[in-house]
Parts: structure tokens; C-alpha cells; sequence
């Protein structure tokens, strides 16, 4: 089931991701709820299917919403919080400023690394209308 597969996968990426302390950072590519999003951010799956899934990997994580995402309140996947400015189910190393956002990283050598994330669900719908 996806259940049973997302937990293999958050156990091999937390076992990785200690191993390698290079790492800097995790890119999410999308359907980061399955199969409905999460409904605010104060839905149950921020603890359920983030932090005891993925609560071991202590870095920053961008990631762009895919469809599945869509399907529950997308907005409460952007790294803003709700009226009272608190998010206290939201974890701390989630990065999402907006549907579609870049970042600059550093490479080393003086190079930099720019990451572009798109929504292409919503682009999807914007060429439908």
C-alpha cells in the first residue's frame, strides 16, 4: 500500500541522511499528502505523515505541491501560518514560501545553485481556462 511504502521510503532516507553528513537539504517533488493534501495546518497529517515519517532527517526541506496536494487546501502547505501566526503542527524545516519559488544555494568554489520549483498543476489548470 502507499502507507506501507512511504514508511520503507522515510526509513531509507532517515538512514541516509544521517550516514551522509553532507547533505544540506531535502527537495520534495510533489504529492507530499497522499491522497487528499492536508486541510490546514493544523491537520493531523503534519504529525502523522511528516514529523514520525520524516521528523529524523534534521534538514530543511523544499518541496512543491503536486496533484494529490491540490485536492485538500494547497494553501496550507505554504510555509505561512493561520490567522493567529501560529503553526504548531507545521515542522519547523518545512519550506514552501509559495506555489512557485526559487532558491540560491552555495556549490562551493565560489559557484551558486539555483533551484527553481513550479506548480504544475496549477499551470496545468491556468492553459485549460
Amino acid at each position: 500500500t502507499a502507507d506501507t511504502d512511504q514508511l520503507s521510503v522515510s526509513q531509507q532516507m532517515t538512514r541516509y541522511a544521517r550516514r551522509d553528513v553532507s547533505m544540506e537539504m531535502v527537495v520534495s517533488t510533489g504529492d507530499n499528502f497522499l491522497f487528499k493534501g492536508v486541510k490546514s495546518d493544523r491537520d493531523p497529517l503534519w504529525k502523522t505523515v511528516f514529523t514520525d515519517r520524516f521528523g529524523g532527517i534534521d534538514l530543511p526541506w523544499y518541496a512543491v505541491l503536486g496533484e494529490a496536494d491540490h485536492y485538500g487546501n494547497p494553501q496550507a502547505e505554504l510555509s505561512s501560518c493561520s490567522s493567529d501566526g501560529e503553526c504548531p503542527d507545521v515542522p519547523p524545516q518545512w519550506n514552501v514560501p509559495y506555489y512557485n519559488y526559487t532558491i540560491i544555494r552555495p556549490v562551493g568554489g565560489g559557484r551558486r545553485m539555483q533551484l527553481v520549483f513550479i506548480d504544475t498543476f496549477i499551470l496545468g489548470e491556468v492553459s485549460l481556462r
